[in-house]
């Protein structure tokens, strides 16, 4: 074993021993199961609220890193028009599997995954996901976030339908347009 190998080791050793600290802070943010998932954003197709909604687990340390950063935007951008949700998907693997985000393998981890929904209906998406199943490196810094989803034109209640051009250029996607010039690929 080299030096890199050992300190990688090492590394994975130490975040196994002492993980980032869960976020315990204020926030506004509803946290899914599949029933409430269901009822509450998916089946609302006549509803005038946009939900933000985060795929996260627990174990993944990006998810961790981006906590205080939604629950900050979720107390900032909240309104009776837009709303901000989240789903473990380690809890709820099926739900993963239905938006098409990749916990584990060899497509690579998709975690953590935003998507906007409005009337129901996925609206965009980062990080973007190209057809050939590559996924583009998101940008999850809270400008980016704020700018890819318009979360200003939401909170003010704006229809944003046709977002999915900004968020292309932030990494993200539109639903079903599988194309993109967001973010670099991962390999």
């Amino acid at each position: 074993m080299d030096t890199t190998q050992t300190s990688t080791a090492g590394r994975r050793v130490v975040a196994l021993m002492f993980p980032q600290p869960t976020y315990k802070g204020p926030s506004r943010i509803e946290d899914f199961t599949p029933a409430s998932f269901a009822e509450i954003v998916e089946d609302r197709s006549d509803s005038n609220v946009s939900w933000l909604v985060e795929f996260f687990a627990p174990w993944a340390p990006q998810c961790l890193y981006l906590e205080p950063v939604i629950a900050e935007l979720s107390l900032q951008y909240s309104s009776p028009t837009l709303r901000f949700g989240k789903i473990d998907v380690s809890r709820w693997p099926a739900l993963a599997k239905r938006y098409k985000i990749s916990i584990r393998g060899e497509d690579g981890n998709q975690l953590p995954t935003l998507i906007m929904f409005e009337n129901g209906k996925e609206r965009g998406r980062i990080p973007h996901v190209y057809n050939d199943g590559k996924v583009a490196a998101g940008k999850f810094r809270k400008n980016d976030i704020v700018t890819a989803f318009a979360l200003g034109e939401k909170q003010a209640g704006k229809s944003t339908t046709n977002s999915s051009t900004s968020l292309k250029k932030k990494g993200g996607m539109g639903p079903g347009t599988g194309t993109g010039t967001g973010g670099k690929k991962k390999n």
